[in-house]
């Protein structure tokens, strides 16, 4: 029976989240071994200048940066396929609380297929409770198929790739990939920045990039982003922090604490995700509160009130809307003073993940575990042939094919 897209898009919703009630999840104690939280004084904002302009300095920092590029792609390749199981915790008021996802197979190879099969907790409207549901994708390379049992009947959906898919912290995401809408690792982002702001090294093989451009991430068109690497052997990235380009308040952390080596490569065990938020203007204190409105409106005139470029730009083009922005910085700071726009850990988005156990590395994983074979009386939403069907029924694709290749009318 043929539906419309919204409606395929709309049977999504089951797969994902629960329409009954499982037993809680309750509060549990971190593992002994999970390393503090990161320190909030230690994140501070980036008010950075004007992109250099040298051809000399500029080639210079291309150059190094691309040392740093090297670091982290010799680090994801060095793991072209792996099976392993994690957990993921939430963390409020700077403490570990409880587990938010619990995977018990995860994999991916080669050839950018990958799997997530576990459970999931979702918070209920109102409450406090977390539910925890069972989910389980698969990406083959060209279509996500995904499953739930938690509904009557068991929920399916086949359809393209999407980035929603892999939101969920994980070990992926410590490795720098997965950074962008079309999947473009960090390595690449780095390599094709339009502005390369700066390259340090602290003399003992760590280095820190700081880029600036379009990174076609989900919540934000054109950003700064600091890496940091360690290009010892065998090389690792660090951490990876995103600001606010007209303010320099830092908007985003990732930082790894926690590797293991397998077979030469730095596998990361344990890092978190730290969202950062400005803190509402009504609970300032008023001399603060009086200075963001002096802010606001002084950055008007900096901007002109124009949004982020939402394509890619040129090099001429990036260099110019860079220099807006760290004029923008400039002013915040003027204003602000160091400490920039005040800003706050957002709790309910804090998380830590960490690896409990690496199964493989290396080792060939075959295609078919990278598919879901939905069993009969499964509700399936078919995004690409538009259509709804149960597993098994008359409007069953497979079911249709059968018939046809048996000559039945």
């Amino acid at each position: 029976m043929p539906v419309n897209l919204c409606a395929c898009l709309l049977l999504l919703l089951p797969a994902v989240l629960p329409t009954h009630p499982m037993d809680p999840q309750s509060g549990v104690a971190p593992t002994a071994s999970m390393p503090p939280p990161a320190d909030m004084a230690s994140i501070r904002p980036w008010f950075g200048g004007p992109p250099p302009t040298d051809p000399d300095i500029v080639e210079a920092l291309r150059r190094r940066a691309e040392i740093v590029t090297s670091a982290i792609e010799m680090q994801d390749r060095s793991i072209r396929s792996m099976e392993w199981s994690q957990r993921c915790w939430g963390r409020r008021d700077g403490k570990p609380t409880r587990v938010l996802t619990e995977v018990d197979a995860m994999a991916f190879d080669e050839h950018g297929r990958w799997l997530f099969r576990g459970h999931h907790g979702h918070r209920q409207p109102g409450t406090d409770d977390l539910f925890m549901s069972s989910l389980w994708f698969a990406y083959d390379g060209a279509l996500m198929r995904a499953f739930s049992t938690d509904t009557v009947p068991p929920q399916g959906n086949v359809r393209h790739h999407t980035e929603e898919f892999v939101a969920w912290l994980n070990l992926e995401h410590l490795l720098g990939r997965r950074m962008t809408l079309d999947q473009a690792s960090l390595a690449e982002v780095i390599r094709t920045a339009p502005i390369i702001h700066d390259v340090t090294e602290d003399g003992d093989g760590r280095m820190t990039v700081v880029i600036e451009g379009r990174t076609w991430t989900p919540q934000f068109s054109w950003e700064v982003l600091m890496a940091r690497v360690d290009i010892n052997w065998p090389p690792r990235l660090l951490s990876i922090t995103s600001f606010d380009p007209s303010t320099g308040r830092p908007m985003m952390v990732l930082r790894v604490d926690r590797f293991e080596t397998h077979g030469g490569a730095a596998i990361p065990t344990g890092g978190e995700r730290l969202l950062l938020i400005e803190v509402p203007v009504d609970t300032l204190p008023s001399e603060s509160a009086a200075r963001r409105g002096v802010l606001e409106h002084r950055m008007r005139d900096v901007l002109g009130g124009a949004p982020p470029p939402a394509e890619p730009l040129g090099r001429e083009s990036a260099a110019a809307w860079a220099t807006r922005t760290a004029m923008a910085r400039a002013l915040t700071r003027e204003i602000m003073g160091p400490g920039g726009v005040p800003f706050s850990l957002h709790d309910a988005d804090a998380r830590y993940v960490e690896v409990t156990a690496i199964r493989s590395v290396n080792q060939p994983i075959p295609p078919e575990r990278f598919e879901i074979d939905f069993p009969p009386g499964t509700r399936v939403g078919h995004q690409i042939l538009g259509i709804v069907y149960i597993v098994g029924g008359p409007d069953d694709p497979a079911a249709k094919h059968e018939h046809a290749d048996e000559g039945t009318p």
